[in-house]
């Protein structure tokens, strides 16, 4: 089969719309029958007054005995189920069958009391990814599937099982066991059918994948992989086996080049492989990935082009050492041969990185292709150590979805959390009494503010209390729910600290339980105090009652003062008073998640990131004091207002460096948008070394010319390459909305 072909296989399977859900009838139907034999006995058990350990210990034989993968003739990876690693697919998913049933019957929320949480998430002030915790963002425990394998821990749990006396830690052993017999049964049965296909193929292509497939499937990743191709597979089969089994939706492929390099080098060594027969290998790899995704599907910039798969390379390993090895070099050389998007590609970089790791990158983006994230070592495991990890856990962190931080195998950071700021300021400035009705809580409005401190107390007042109060409710309610409604005893299983423990992790099992809260519109609420610090109290150029009414009136009539307003201090100018106000915001939204629970126990991790809501927000948001009209974008991310920010990249990232950001192991992101001629090797390589010695986090650079922008919306046909970084994923230019293109195009470039 040619590439062409083998393509095509992948595309029909996941269809051509973004294939979020599988597209072949065969496997979802088999996925419906499936989940509804799941749901026969759901119904039954709970009914009976079974418990959810019970409940789930018998989803899981159900689900062993009845679930077949896809195997395709093209590629040589057994891990398919038509799932996308759970993600998407709720209805089709067997393993999601427990928790939906168990979140319909309502005597799990008795206990819980009414309370704003529904009515501050209805008038938009906060995201989250499931009814009290995220049920979206989990990263696999690959680094320990690898070292061990699946039977390592099967017989830990059988051993602990004889001691244990404790019944709820009897009862999530026992549903362990169920659930990892049920994997290895599914795995064994990958064999079964390769043999049986081995017998009628014809095609050299298709006998050699089968044949791999026959003789691994069953071996690994039961046991710990033998081989470079047997680690590959694993970690494509630890993404998927978990939405399978336990229904959760993963994100996360590992680090390739750091967990197989050991791998790849002894089948060197051994002659099994070569350099040419591991590039084919990590082609095909990425193909599965990069297919589930239509590249030429029309996006309006909602998710019609988010897959959530992503792997991360380069960094450093345990012990410190950069880790650019040969794996690195054939990645990268990959998505730039085959024009690859997904899976997204995190590199993690560091002072210490080779300018040739780096360039490699740069290049790439250098020539229109918006892939990738630049996750800084040196911000990130500071964060992450001053955050409870060890050095060496903090070390081996993924970068996971779109910019999630994870140590995986040790925690499951729930990272969909999102603290909308701009509703904030829309309740102090324009509709205090509308938001306090609607919601419960009581917003201050600033119209009787006689100081800027006391400005200050009344707007960070407001912040605060809807952060409280959102991670608060969380915490608690999570507690109370989540172990009852979706326990995942597999996974957890697999997880460091959960055997030890004798707890899902969904009750704080695994080492560290953190949540990542982000901090969104952070430059419109530092510029809007600054406005009024600087505007009304220290230059005193207006009254804040004026501002007030220039605000109310969206500046109709006062372009004066809006003039006035853009001519003062704003975040990333990288002045005293800009810095000042920075870091007093960051520090008192931080300091008030401290000393919150979460729904595991562990800590909320302050972050400043956006996904896309910075434009469909700020379509729906009213005037800000920081001189912003009304339905304009809001800031992206850790960025300065765009229609602000005059100054030029060094300048900017010193600004944003000034945050404390040892207490943002949330993660931090910095978009960059450069001029084509203004991206050089020279400043490819200085921006990065410089982001790495300001210790910044996170960065997101595009590349492309605003001549080049505009030519693609007349032209299309002439610019079928050029990727865009839109927010946390990665898009054709061509295939963006016009209203897309013309954000893109309005964007701040250097």
């Amino acid at each position: 089969m040619v590439w062409e072909e083998i393509f095509h296989e992948l595309t029909v399977f996941y269809g051509e719309d973004g294939a979020k859900v599988c597209a072949d009838a065969a496997t979802v139907e088999r996925n419906k029958a499936v989940s509804a034999e799941v749901q026969k006995a759901a119904d039954r058990m709970f009914a009976a007054g079974e418990s959810i350990w019970k409940v789930k210990a018998e989803s899981y034989r159900i689900i062993g005995r009845e679930m077949r993968g896809h195997i395709f003739k093209g590629v040589p990876f057994y891990c398919e189920f038509g799932l996308n690693g759970g993600w998407g697919a709720e209805k089709n998913s067997p393993g999601r069958v427990i928790a939906k049933t168990a979140l319909e019957r309502k005597k799990l929320f008795e206990k819980i009391p009414p309370d704003t949480y529904d009515a501050l998430r209805d008038a938009g002030f906060f995201l989250c990814c499931g009814p009290y915790y995220d049920a979206l963002h989990h990263s696999p425990p690959q680094s320990n599937i690898l070292k061990h394998g699946f039977r390592y821990y099967y017989e830990r749990v059988c051993r602990d099982l004889r001691k244990a006396e404790d019944p709820e830690v009897r009862g999530f052993l026992e549903a362990a066991r169920e659930g990892l017999e049920a994997l290895h049964s599914i795995q064994l049965r990958f064999a079964e059918d390769a043999a049986r296909m081995l017998k009628s193929a014809a095609a050299p292509v298709e006998r050699r994948n089968l044949s791999m497939i026959a003789e691994s499937a069953a071996y690994a990743p039961w046991e710990a992989p033998r081989s470079f191709y047997e680690g590959l597979n694993s970690l494509w089969f630890c993404r998927e086996i978990f939405g399978v089994l336990d229904g959760l939706a993963s994100n996360n492929l590992g680090r390739p080049d750091a967990m197989l390099e050991d791998l790849y080098e002894k089948d060197l060594a051994e002659g099994r492989l070569t350099a040419e027969s591991a590039q084919e290998l990590i082609d095909m790899f990425l193909l599965v990935g990069d297919a589930h995704n239509s590249h030429d599907l029309s996006c309006s910039g909602a998710i019609d082009h988010e897959m959530e798969i992503s792997l991360t390379l380069g960094g450093c390993d345990a012990e410190g050492k950069t880790v650019f090895n040969a794996l690195t070099r054939m990645f990268l050389d990959s998505y730039r041969r085959r024009n690859f998007i997904y899976p997204k590609p995190h590199c993690r970089f560091s002072a210490e990185s080779p300018d040739e790791y780096l360039l490699q990158i740069t290049g790439h983006i250098a020539e229109g292709c918006g892939i990738y994230s630049l996750v800084n070592d040196d911000g990130v495991i500071p964060a992450l150590t001053a955050s409870g990890h060890s050095l060496a856990d903090a070390r081996e962190y993924n970068c996971a979805g779109c910019w999630d931080l994870v140590v995986e195998s040790r925690e499951d950071n729930g990272n969909g959390n999102y603290f909308y700021m701009d509703k904030v300021l829309e309740a102090t400035f324009h509709k205090p009494e509308e938001y306090s009705a609607k919601t419960g809580l009581l917003f201050l409005p600033l119209d009787h503010a006689v100081s800027f401190r006391n400005a200050y107390d009344i707007l960070l007042g407001n912040l605060k209390q809807v952060l409280r109060t959102v991670c608060g409710i969380q915490g608690i309610n999570g507690a109370a729910t989540w172990r009852k409604t979706w326990p995942t005893p597999l996974y957890s299983a697999c997880m460091t600290g959960c055997l030890e423990s004798g707890k899902d992790y969904s009750e704080g099992g695994c080492r560290y339980n953190p949540r990542a809260m982000s901090f969104l519109f952070f430059a419109n609420v530092v510029d809007s105090l600054l406005t009024i610090e600087q505007g009304c109290f220290r230059k005193k150029l207006f009254t804040l009652p004026e501002l007030l009414k220039a605000v109310r009136a969206d500046y109709k009539g006062y372009e004066r003062m809006r003039r006035q307003i853009l001519s003062l201090p704003h975040w990333g100018d990288n002045t005293p008073e800009s810095t000042r106000m920075g870091r007093r915001v960051f520090r008192d939204l931080a300091e008030t998640l401290r000393g919150i629970p979460n729904e595991r126990g562990g800590k909320f991790y302050p972050g400043v990131w956006s996904y896309r809501e910075f434009f469909f927000y700020g379509k729906k948001t009213d005037a800000t004091p920081d001189g912003r009209y009304a339905g304009e974008p809001m800031a992206q991310s850790l960025n300065p207002s765009h229609f602000r920010n005059n100054e030029d990249p060094t300048t900017v990232l010193l600004a944003l460096s000034k945050l404390d950001l040892r207490h943002a192991a949330g993660n931090t992101v910095v978009n960059l948008m450069m001029e084509k001629e203004n991206f050089p090797p020279s400043v490819q390589l200085g921006i990065l070394k410089a982001a790495a010695e300001l210790k910044l986090q996170l960065l997101q650079i595009n590349c492309a010319s605003s001549a080049d922008l505009r030519d693609a919306q007349k032209h299309p046909e002439r610019y079928p390459n050029l990727i865009i970084r839109l927010c946390g994923f990665s898009v054709k230019f061509v295939s963006l909305s016009p209203q897309w293109q013309d954000e893109v195009i309005r964007r701040r470039r250097y």
